[in-house]
């Protein structure tokens, strides 16, 4: 660990497993003191504080952020890591319901999540907002029409702050890593192939 986080207070939301999971691990190795936001609190880092909260819901993510903020005296870090796995169809196969559901927790989750915890950044005289997003939002593949408008509306960048206070705000899109698990996601048999060709820095195995 080359990097230091004592003294700073963060959220993690979709932090019971996988990226968001691994990321709260890191910034409490770190020295920060990180509240993990998600369905499944109960599968929350050990040493983290646990919150329950459909990032979907107003009321379920202020509830959230507010109960952070009364245990750590404020915030300095939010990771929008909170996704759905979305359903496998076509634009004329996927209902709308399944499409705004997507939305309501990849796109909405981050939105809801910000608007409740900038405030308490500029208090603390600035901070980051990380934004997960997916490879999908820039590279298209067969079947995943939803999640990849919704990484694709995710990427956009917040810019420069325009305060001192005001929070830093980045996206980072993960790319393909295992090309056996490529392949059998990818449709058109092309597996990893495919999208290593789009993906100017390559996968995580090229490198």
């Amino acid at each position: 660990m080359n990097y230091s986080l004592q003294g700073k207070a963060a959220i993690v939301t979709g932090a019971a497993g996988g990226i968001g999971s691994a990321i709260a691990r890191a910034f409490m190795q770190a020295g920060a003191k990180v509240a993990c936001v998600d369905l499944e609190a109960s599968k929350a880092p050990a040493g983290s504080l646990a919150i329950k909260c459909d990032v979907s819901s107003e009321a379920d993510t202020r509830a959230a952020v507010e109960q952070a903020v009364k245990a750590y005296g404020g915030l300095h870090l939010l990771v929008n890591a909170a996704a759905m796995r979305d359903p496998s169809a076509t634009v004329t196969d996927l209902d709308l319901a399944g499409w705004n559901r997507v939305f309501a927790v990849n796109v909405g989750g981050a939105f809801l999540m910000s608007r409740w915890t900038i405030p308490h950044m500029v208090k603390a005289g600035g901070g980051s907002i990380i934004h997960i997003a997916s490879q999908l939002g820039t590279v298209g593949t067969a079947r995943r029409v939803d999640q990849g408008r919704a990484h694709h509306h995710g990427q956009g960048d917040g810019g420069r702050p325009r305060r001192a206070e005001d929070p830093r705000q980045h996206a980072l899109a993960r790319g393909r890593g295992d090309r056996a698990h490529a392949a059998a996601f990818r449709h058109d048999g092309e597996g990893a192939g495919g999208h290593g060709t789009q993906t100017p820095i390559g996968t995580i195995r090229d490198a």
